[in-house]
């Protein structure tokens, strides 16, 4: 009896750009959000009178931290549909659609640090696993911080809040370890530093009001 490979076991070229545009997607999240917070608490050090808002600001926080571990947890776990692992997985072990090889064909014709073929290709996501399992404390603390807060609650199992300065490391490895592979892919790398939802709008037009009633004050 001849071997029938399901669909499932083949990975194509569309695929692939899925997972980039889904994993381009989250990280980007992570930057907004990580960007939105700290610009908060810059403004709290500058003094910016915040008072008037500090119940949406309380509130905007912690959605931006709970989206970030929600998000992590969507980029690093290996049962998430979209993750770095899902898409290593299908690299490693399913068959290559012909679109898929002949774009790696066209790779060997631009240039030699580009993927070339399913061998280069393993080769990327084992070295992309050994760096991702440098941080893997990091990244199973605020996996959990998901699991047992933000996304469920578990009183039983406390987990220490993860730090702005752990959320940026975590949003600068995952730009390193997306472009690391989007640039031997596709000689291509992505700028997550845009922030299209940046909260500063907001800040600037605390700064406004008050300096406007700051001055009518003065004047009385």
């Amino acid at each position: 009896m001849d071997f029938i490979m399901s669909n499932r076991d083949i990975l194509t070229l569309d695929e692939i750009y899925s997972f980039i545009e889904y994993l381009k997607t989250f990280i980007y999240d992570l930057e907004i959000c990580s960007d939105n917070i700290e610009q908060v608490i810059n403004a709290q050090s500058e003094g910016v009178n915040l008072i008037p808002i500090q119940h949406f600001i309380g509130h905007y926080i912690f959605l931006s931290y709970s989206h970030i571990a929600i998000t992590a947890y969507k980029i690093f776990h290996s049962g998430e549909k979209r993750s770095f692992f899902k898409l290593f997985n299908k690299i490693d072990n399913f068959s290559y659609e012909d679109s898929l090889k002949r774009h790696l064909e066209q790779n060997g014709n631009k240039d030699e640090n580009l993927i070339k073929n399913r061998s280069e290709f393993k080769e990327i996501t084992a070295i992309l696993i050994q760096k991702i399992n440098t941080k893997d404390a990091l990244i199973n603390k605020i996996k959990l911080r998901r699991s047992t807060f933000y996304a469920h609650s578990d009183p039983k199992n406390s987990v220490k809040p993860e730090t702005l300065e752990e959320i940026k490391e975590l949003k600068e490895f995952s730009k390193n370890i997306f472009n690391l592979l989007y640039g031997k892919f596709k000689d291509t790398h992505f700028s997550f530093n845009f922030n299209i939802a940046s909260i500063r709008n907001v800040i600037e037009d605390r700064k406004l009001v008050d300096g406007y009633y700051g001055d009518l004050e003065k004047e009385m």
